[in-house]
């Protein structure tokens, strides 16, 4: 049995890298936020996103009135709208539809 570093392994051995669309990040952050999950650190960390993105994404979100930016103190959190609710339904049906399901938080099978 050969023994490589993390680098040296064989190409044909590495895993390919998961890598979701920008669809799925913006959905999977609908769905953390229908969870309860309101704090965008919180958020940040569920989604498995850097501060930077998460910040694209919240805006995206805010334009498109799926989300809701509320000031909680010093705090911000976010809720979603109708319109956030009604997408993450759609976007879930589309899903079952095609025979993928919800693994957890931040994969899908």
């Amino acid at each position: 049995m050969e023994i490589y570093s993390f680098d040296e392994r064989k190409k044909e051995e590495r895993k390919p890298a998961f890598r979701r669309s920008e669809l799925e990040t913006m959905c999977d952050v609908l769905k953390i936020i229908s969870q309860g999950i309101s704090r965008p650190t919180r958020i940040m960390y569920k989604a498995n996103l850097s501060w930077t993105k998460l910040q694209q994404i919240f805006s995206t979100l805010e334009k498109l009135d799926m989300i809701m930016k509320e000031p909680d103190g010093k705090h911000l959190q976010f809720s979603l709208t109708k319109k956030g609710y009604l997408v993450l339904s759609t976007y879930n049906e589309i899903l079952t539809a095609f025979g993928r399901i919800w693994v957890d938080e931040t994969m899908w099978q």
